[in-house]
């Protein structure tokens, strides 16, 4: 039986290369299926671009803008998962809202260090139970994060020495003037903010490894936070002195690293973001392909196949081209 499957399987291997090796058969397909495209930079009219953008769009705005054309003005959107998916997204759900309640509930006091583990414990795996994915899965997650529980906790008293937590999952918006009749805003949801008598401390929880050099030079999310706090933008928050920016990786290793921020910082970042959204808003600025690809954290996203990467390569020339696109009234912000 096992020949027969793989005998099978080795006609229909060779039928496709015969197939796809056919030139009489490539020659027959439209141009836009046979012959490779070109790397895209599509430079969209003024009106559909967006009025506003997630403090985590910033990022793909730098690294590369061609996702946020396809997400926000062509409205292309990723089917979600039908459920069962374990996959790092997940991952990183789950230990987000661990953190959350974890924090919340002893938001005014800390146990003490074996309690704390205990009680971290039972919310990881009460959040992983609650979860539609394989069991072998949630065994084999409860397992890898039993084991850095202790190291996780440890860095949260050393947290608790500094400073106070003051709010969680806040809301803001960070408000960029282009002209006398239009404002443009980034909005945001801050994983923690910590308060010591001097002033606030920014926390952004991620679920891999994090550098020092990732966080000092590139980090928009964390310096945009920052511009709402010291603008008085958070919800529930009041206008203060931000003191410093830390990522808490709760990976494999958990860490912390950490960025003061002097008030010349605030300038440059508000500059910046300010030159970035107006490049993109009021310039007919393209919105290129893995612009920035030696600064992405990642290989790939959910939009790469769209623009047909692979056909073309990073190194490959962009093709800019206008496009005229006319959309119902108030289907674009």
């Amino acid at each position: 039986i096992w020949r027969d499957i793989k005998s099978r399987g080795l006609a229909l291997i060779n039928s496709a290369e015969h197939y796809y090796s056919s030139e009489e058969r490539v020659a027959s397909l439209p141009p836009s299926i046979s012959c490779l495209t070109s790397r895209p930079a599509p430079i969209p009219p003024l009106a559909v671009r967006p009025g506003n953008l997630y403090v985590t769009e910033v990022n793909t705005l730098v690294e590369n803008p061609y996702a946020l054309y396809a997400k926000r003005i062509l409205k292309l959107k990723k089917f979600p998962n039908l459920g069962g998916i374990a996959d790092r997204r997940t991952r990183g759900t789950i230990i987000h809202r661990a953190m959350e309640n974890f924090i919340a509930r002893t938001f005014g006091v800390l146990p003490e260090i074996d309690e704390a583990c205990e009680l971290l414990k039972r919310i990881i795996h009460s959040e992983i139970d609650s979860e539609i994915i394989p069991s072998e899965v949630k065994k084999l997650w409860k397992f890898q994060f039993d084991l850095r529980i202790r190291s996780i906790v440890e860095g949260e008293f050393k947290r608790r020495e500094r400073a106070k937590p003051f709010a969680l999952e806040a809301y803001g918006k960070y408000e960029i003037v282009l002209s006398d009749t239009d404002t443009f805003y980034i909005t945001a949801k801050v994983d923690r903010i910590d308060k010591e008598p001097e002033g606030f401390l920014i926390y952004d929880y991620k679920t891999g490894q994090v550098l020092q050099k990732d966080l000092d030079k590139f980090s928009p999310q964390l310096d945009i936070e920052a511009l709402i706090l010291e603008s008085g933008s958070f919800k529930g928050v009041p206008k203060g002195r931000v003191l410093a920016l830390a990522l808490i990786s709760l990976g494999s290793k958990p860490k912390q690293i950490n960025k003061l921020v002097k008030s010349r910082d605030l300038k440059n970042w508000h500059d910046a973001i300010t030159t970035l959204v107006k490049n993109m808003k009021l310039e007919l600025s393209p919105f290129y392909a893995r612009l920035d690809t030696k600064r992405r954290s990642y290989s790939f996203d959910d939009y790469d196949h769209l623009s047909r990467y692979g056909e073309w390569l990073d190194e490959d020339e962009f093709c800019e081209q206008k496009l005229h696109l006319h959309f119902p009234k108030g289907r674009h912000n």
